[in-house]
């Protein structure tokens, strides 16, 4: 029962959302990027001749249906694994998440059905849309490791070595940087989910609207695909290479802290997903490299924002290995799988460094 009425509950709230949103009668899926479109351009005639010709779309409402049918995709999938794989769900804890989601959604449709404050529509919408995916691709990645496919670790770290990278010998490296760096790493690494809402947050109240989207559908569309690639590559990460020694210099838990809940959910005899089971599992591709890129791409046209993301970005890199236990071909990954995404996002809708 309290599986139905989780699933039940996130496809009511992303139902209802899609029907205040679409209330025009514009279908879902009309996504005509027309070269013609202007943010200025006036309202198309209704009547005669004109009514006939194909109406432009604005880029930013491409990618925000675009990014409503991702996430409508990754619930549905979240949904068919909890009902089909051996884990069961504990509604209480997670209908804060279910709450929260709907409360931002429901604003932003609200805002936009009457036509006013316009950026905070944009704030609330992406916000929600954001943490529905995140909520479902916790879900596909903790469900599809009870699929129990064969770890891949002894072949990510041979790629790592065909490539030249020693994941081990870095980590060791690191184990002896000074405290202050160490410290600064770790922070930068553990913030990266906060960051991106943050940067996000502050690019709607600026009124970015498409670059906010195109985050926002990014951030959903890579995060199903890393959680649906993790289901057939599980990895434990370089961690199992190291030295127990090596591993006692670096922080708690460094490169190991997502041990517990991916063997639970590996090898456990049907684990519940709650709202503390939901963190990360996945080491191939590596989603902390995917949303450093994002963040970056998100503040690229500010200068000197963009410079201090870029130092953020490379203290989290550098953290991926000894803190993440990622292997460095899971940063290869995260980059193929960013790059694509992010491509099909200037197909959709442009790559105007600003929305309308």
């Amino acid at each position: 029962m309290a599986l139905q009425h989780s699933a039940w509950g996130s496809s009511a709230l992303f139902v209802g959302y899609v029907c205040r949103m679409s209330g025009s009668g514009v279908s879902l899926f009309e996504f005509d990027r027309s070269p013609a479109y202007r943010a200025d351009m006036p309202p198309a005639a209704t009547t005669g001749a004109a009514r006939d010709r194909p109406v432009a779309t604005d880029p930013t409402d491409v990618l925000r249906r675009a990014t409503i049918c991702l996430v409508g995709t990754s619930v549905i999938i979240g949904i068919i694994m909890i009902a089909f794989v051996d884990v069961r769900t504990d509604f209480i804890s997670l209908s804060a998440v279910v709450e929260t989601t709907a409360a931002l959604l429901l604003a932003s449709a609200a805002l936009k059905r009457r036509g006013r404050l316009e950026r905070l529509e944009t704030c609330f919408g992406a916000q929600g849309m954001t943490w529905l995916a995140g909520f479902a691709g916790g879900v596909i990645a903790l469900a599809g490791l009870r699929m129990q496919f064969p770890l891949r670790d002894e072949s990510l770290y041979a790629i790592d070595h065909t490539l030249g990278l020693d994941g081990p010998t870095y980590v060791g490296w690191a184990s002896h940087a000074p405290a202050m760096i160490t410290q600064a790493v770790g922070g930068s690494y553990t913030s990266t989910l906060g960051i991106l809402l943050l940067s996000i947050t502050a690019q709607a109240l600026l009124g970015a609207r498409l670059e906010v989207w195109r985050a926002t559908f990014c951030f959903t569309g890579t995060l199903v695909t890393t959680c649906l690639i993790s289901i057939i590559v599980p990895a434990k990460g370089v961690a199992l290479w190291v030295a127990d020694d090596v591993l006692a210099r670096l922080p708690e838990e460094a490169g190991r802290y997502f041990w517990r809940g991916f063997e639970r959910f590996y090898s456990g005899k049907t684990p519940i997903i709650h709202l503390n089971s939901i963190d990360a599992v996945v080491s191939f591709p590596s989603f902390h490299f995917i949303m450093g890129m994002i963040v970056l791409f998100l503040w690229r046209d500010r200068v000197v924002a963009f410079g201090i993301a870029m130092v953020w970005f490379v203290l989290m890199v550098s953290g991926t290995v000894p803190l993440g236990g990622h292997y460095f071909v899971d940063l290869i990954g995260g980059f193929v799988v960013w790059s694509a995404w992010f491509w099909l996002s200037t197909r959709l809708a442009g790559s105007e460094g600003k929305g309308p």
